[in-house]
């Protein structure tokens, strides 16, 4: 995915809470690829995969049109849980960085 103007700030740089957005979006494409219906049905449906806590190491911002790839995957599986973890790298760098 690659960051968008309204992601960044003056000297564009992504804002905090973008990173738990391109979280999201890798979580989303990870059960969609693993083959986990991810629908408005599932979304509403009784079986519901609720957020409970989130933890963001903030090593290298990301910043304006760099192409970000997302990387998830399931860390641990427990009896009601289980736990997703991400990490991003960049494809590109942009010329003016």
């Amino acid at each position: 995915m690659r960051v968008r103007n309204y992601e960044v700030d003056w000297q564009g740089v992504v804002h905090n809470p973008n990173y738990l957005r391109y979280c999201e979006a890798g979580r989303i494409e990870y059960l969609r690829h693993i083959g986990a219906r991810v629908d408005m049905r599932t979304l509403n449906g009784d079986a519901k995969i609720v957020l409970v806590r989130n933890e963001t190491n903030y090593v290298l911002p990301a910043v304006y049109d760099e192409l970000l790839t997302v990387y998830t995957r399931i860390s641990a599986i427990r009896k009601m849980s289980f736990i997703f973890e991400g990490s991003r790298s960049s494809i590109e760098w942009p010329n003016d960085v």
